[in-house]
This record gives structure tokens, C-alpha cells and sequence, in this order.
């Protein structure tokens, strides 16, 4: 596998932007420091004003080698509710 564009966590309550969120994101930024060191870039946690539908922040970025890893969240506005995915 090359690329995986979106790991879907839908399954997991992420309908606020809050804390709870952010701790997540947390959780797999210490994944991957932990795996690949440093990261290339740290843009931190996003603001929920500046979010858009079906568009992903990225927060962190590892390069590895020619590969290039990025983890943030994304909106996905449903007629549920939003709904944020890492």
C-alpha cells in the first residue's frame, strides 16, 4: 500500500469539537513520533470556524524516506450533525 488518504474513525464519537477530539488527535501524533521521531511540520489543533466540509487539516506531517505521513482531522457535515475524522 502507498497511500491511505483517511483512517474512517466515524465509528467513534466525534460529533464535538472539543477537547476529547484533540486528545485522539493527540494519541496517534504520539504514535507516530514514537515510530518515525520528530515531526516534519506541527501546525497544531485546527479552528473549528476554518474547518470545511469534506476537507482535511493537517496537523503533523512525518517524512519517511520518499514517503510523506500526515495526521489531522477532517469535517464531514451529515443531516446528523457533523461528524470529524483523523
Amino acid at each position: 500500500m502507498n497511500e491511505v488518504d483517511l483512517i474512517d474513525t466515524a465509528t467513534i464519537d466525534n460529533t464535538k469539537f472539543d477537547k476529547a477530539l484533540f486528545d485522539r488527535l493527540d494519541l496517534l501524533k504520539q504514535y507516530f513520533t514514537k515510530t518515525y521521531g520528530a515531526t516534519k511540520y506541527d501546525k497544531g489543533y485546527p479552528k473549528q470556524e476554518k474547518m470545511q466540509n469534506r476537507r482535511a487539516f493537517n496537523a503533523y506531517k512525518w517524512q519517511v524516506g520518499r514517503k510523506e505521513i500526515f495526521v489531522g482531522i477532517a469535517l464531514e457535515e451529515t443531516d446528523r450533525g457533523d461528524i470529524y475524522m483523523y
